[in-house]
């Protein structure tokens, strides 16, 4: 009952989304056993026992900031995604029209060549782009604490 005392005494004192969000996750975090409130809140009495309010904040904090930035890299690794896959079509558009080309005699087929070889490389592009996605999203579980163990 005491953590829940000192959440809201904190948010009304103080309101934003800022800490609005650093609420939730204290609590997610203390609910489910993932920290202890009186370690971090120095419950035994002593000021040695545990961290000051200024430091669990600041590790809140950090928190958050790994969080948003793990998200933020996710979220654009999935537009580089999108991108690369419109550019992947139009390869294949282009590979399409080049051998239409050379079938009817109008391009030589070194043209069918460089359009395989950009296919190839548009492909080969998005592959990559797709691992850097998976580990981007890999991040975003560490930083959530997603159970993630090394």
């Amino acid at each position: 009952m005491k953590l829940f005392q000192l959440v809201r005494c904190e948010f009304i004192k103080n309101f934003s989304v800022k800490r609005l969000i650093i609420t939730l996750i204290v609590l997610f975090l203390c609910c489910f056993g993932l920290i202890k409130f009186e370690e971090f809140y120095g419950g035994g009495g002593s000021s040695s026992e545990g961290l000051s309010i200024n430091q669990f904040n600041q590790t809140v904090l950090t928190a958050v900031q790994e969080t948003d930035n793990a998200m933020n890299s996710y979220r654009n690794s999935i537009k580089q995604i999108v991108a690369l896959r419109e550019v992947r079509n139009q390869g294949v558009e282009t590979l399409k029209l080049s051998l239409e080309l050379y079938k009817q005699g109008l391009s030589p087929f070194q043209n069918v060549l460089d359009a395989q070889r950009s296919l190839l490389s548009y492909e080969n592009q998005l592959v990559q782009a797709q691992g850097s996605s998976l580990l981007q999203l890999i991040s975003l579980y560490k930083a959530l604490g997603g159970g993630w163990r090394e």
